[in-house]
């Protein structure tokens, strides 16, 4: 290619280029969105009605109480790795994955504890509120997250995609909790938590139309 050629490509490719708004620091986009959803999913708890007996579980019951806590945790974690996944290089801040990862490995090896000693308890399979209240606390939050998510660039598709599941079940998880009066936590985990499961996978399966640039 002659020097003049190049020089044209060089000045056509130029002409093309448009002005950017770099993204904002993930902590400073992200902040803002777990607040909302956290305010959101507490007024659908409000609209909902609590149960009956959740001042004192809260109030009694240590195990409920950290529970609460740590599904709070993986929801917050998981949406702060969500920031910073947005970014191609993550800033160098690879790290931040573990956190939400280990937290909802504390989450299942609890869940399967308290699975093995409630095992003997009967499960009621029948048609309740549970599951779509769930889903009306979750709509839009995960749609919050996957528009912040895809507004930037990530390069790991499959991990943002688990991310925003982990963010949006460990955010619903909760709000359950507060509104659902299943008598055992296998209960919950068992029927009422299914949905999370379905929309985990559905989200696996697009993750890369989902979150492609």
């Amino acid at each position: 290619m002659s020097e003049q050629n190049l020089e044209n490509l060089i000045e056509g490719l130029a002409d093309d280029l448009e002005p950017v708004k770099p993204l904002a620091h993930p902590l400073y986009r992200m902040a803002p969105l777990i607040v909302v959803c956290i305010l959101y999913v507490a007024a659908m708890i409000a609209m909902l009605g609590p149960r009956e007996d959740w001042m004192p579980k809260m109030a009694h019951e240590i195990d409920y109480v950290f529970e609460m806590l740590l599904s709070l945790s993986i929801f917050i974690s998981s949406a702060v790795a969500l920031g910073w996944m947005s970014i191609p290089d993550m800033r160098g801040q690879a790290w931040m994955k573990a956190v939400p990862v280990t937290l909802a490995g504390v989450f299942l090896l609890w869940a399967g504890l308290r699975t093995f000693y409630e095992w003997d308890q009967p499960l009621v399979f029948k048609l309740q509120n549970c599951s779509m209240d769930g889903l009306f606390m979750t709509f839009l939050p995960v749609a919050a997250l996957v528009f912040t998510s895809r507004k930037g660039a990530t390069t790991q598709p499959g991990w943002t995609s688990f991310m925003t599941v982990l963010s949006f079940s460990g955010l619903g998880w909760a709000g359950l909790r507060f509104t659902c009066g299943a008598s055992t936590f296998l209960q919950s985990f068992v029927i009422h938590f299914i949905p999370f499961i379905v929309m985990g996978v559905i989200f696996g399966l697009f993750a890369r139309r989902i979150f492609r640039w």
